[in-house]
């Protein structure tokens, strides 16, 4: 048992490392680019988020089952290009969003508006192609 709890606190260190780093890249790229800390802020989130729930889904003890066992075992090559794709997905729907948001001068509600739709959206689109994996969940 305290194997269990050792290896799932590992795993939510190495998932927020990994959603910090892929955060704090996507934010930086789009503030070189110009893009307002409205767009940029919210947009990176939905992007690390969405990147953090199918590696947590595969390669963690968290919430893990057969259904997720398989997908781990479809390789790591096309579990990484499933998430770049999810990745893409998030990026594009929650920038929409934000322009939106902008358009409309709206501020309250925006951010999590844009992370949460970011997110419906890209791991959303990640499920949907893997729904093999996930058909009896």
């Amino acid at each position: 048992m305290r194997h269990r709890l050792l290896r799932a606190a590992a795993s939510v260190v190495g998932l927020l490392a990994l959603a910090g780093v892929t955060g704090t890249l996507v934010d930086v790229a789009l503030l070189a680019l110009d893009a307002p800390v409205r767009v940029a802020g919210p947009v990176s989130a939905a992007v690390a988020v969405t990147v953090v729930l199918p590696v947590a889904d595969a390669y963690t003890p968290l919430g893990r089952d057969v259904r997720t066992d398989a997908l781990r075992r479809a390789g790591r090559a096309r579990l990484a290009l499933e998430v770049l794709l999810a990745a893409g997905a998030a990026f594009v729907a929650g920038g929409a969003l934000a322009a939106a948001g902008l358009r409309l001068n709206a501020i309250f509600g925006t951010f999590v508006v844009v992370v949460l739709g970011g997110v419906a959206v890209g791991y959303g689109s990640f499920v949907l192609r893997n729904r093999e994996f996930y058909a009896d969940a």
